[in-house]
């Protein structure tokens, strides 16, 4: 998958996911999301009807449904989905408008259960949390080990493009989903430069082909690892709390294991809030 599509989607929460379909080439997507919210960009809202509310309960009818065409395109059918339930009908009294909902169907669940609506429960509800946490923790160790620098350098650009919108944010919205994915990030892109700075002089001629594209083999990675430590200070600026800072970094289990071990601490949650916020300003 597209590395910007990557930090994107770890960043917003996923809310992009709804607004990125599938093309004939897999190595391309349609992706209508707006960089820094995830929700529909303006020139979506104005040009096409992007979605269609769900139905809040499985067992409630729903009036519209979902097909991806082989081009996988999205597409929205009014009526009955099967032949043999009948005619249509949509009954209206011609005095209020009404709503029409669709019912995405199990395949939709992982949206579901990644954004705090799961249909399920019990154990299926335990399987796919553990799996939306897994593959938190893929993202975070593609980041961390599998970067290149051009990819690096994209992650940069965009984690500036996220600072100068959040700065905009009044204090309070500052402290929201968004601003803790944007510090998370820009410590993981801070351990992928020093990784990459210290593989570099290694002599080993793979692995320096591997990681350097593009023309990058003269990049100045002091200067880079500057410019990403100065923008994990500005995030933790914007958050100005450390206690939340504290509170929202630990409570990403797969994130809290991975900054114990950047930081050579053992248990994090004894750390005060804002000792810890200056070990990782000094990152």
């Amino acid at each position: 998958e597209d590395s910007f599509l990557v930090m994107k989607k770890f960043v917003l929460g996923l809310n992009c996911e709804k607004y990125c379909f599938d093309s004939e080439k897999d190595s391309h997507a349609f992706d209508i999301s707006d960089d820094q919210t995830g929700e529909l960009h303006e020139a979506a809202r104005s040009r096409i009807h992007c979605y269609v509310n769900e139905v809040s309960k499985s067992e409630e009818a729903a009036t519209v449904h979902s097909f991806h065409d082989p081009s996988g395109a999205l597409h929205y059918m009014l009526g009955n989905w099967r032949h043999d339930d009948g005619p249509f009908v949509l009954s209206a009294d011609g005095t209020e408008e009404r709503e029409l909902f669709v019912d995405y169907g199990p395949d939709y669940e992982y949206m579901r259960v990644s954004e705090g609506y799961p249909r399920v429960s019990g154990k299926e509800l335990e399987e796919i949390q553990a799996e939306v946490a897994q593959n938190e923790a893929d993202t975070m160790d593609c980041i961390l080990k599998g970067w290149n620098v051009t990819e690096c350098l994209t992650c940069l650009q965009f984690m500036k493009d996220m600072h100068r919108f959040l700065r905009r944010e009044t204090a309070t919205s500052r402290e929201c989903h968004t601003l803790v994915r944007c510090i998370i990030l820009a410590i993981l892109l801070q351990m992928r430069w020093k990784i990459l700075s210290a593989d570099f002089p290694s002599g080993h001629r793979m692995a320096s082909s591997e990681i350097c594209d593009n023309g990058a083999l003269k990049l100045n990675f002091a200067r880079q690892i500057r410019t990403t430590s100065k923008m994990i200070s500005e995030f933790l600026e914007l958050a100005v709390n450390p206690t939340w800072v504290k509170r929202q970094l630990l409570g990403n289990p797969a994130f809290a294991e991975r900054l114990s071990g950047i930081l050579g601490r053992g248990d994090l949650s004894v750390m005060r809030p804002g000792r810890l916020v200056v070990e990782i300003q000094d990152l």
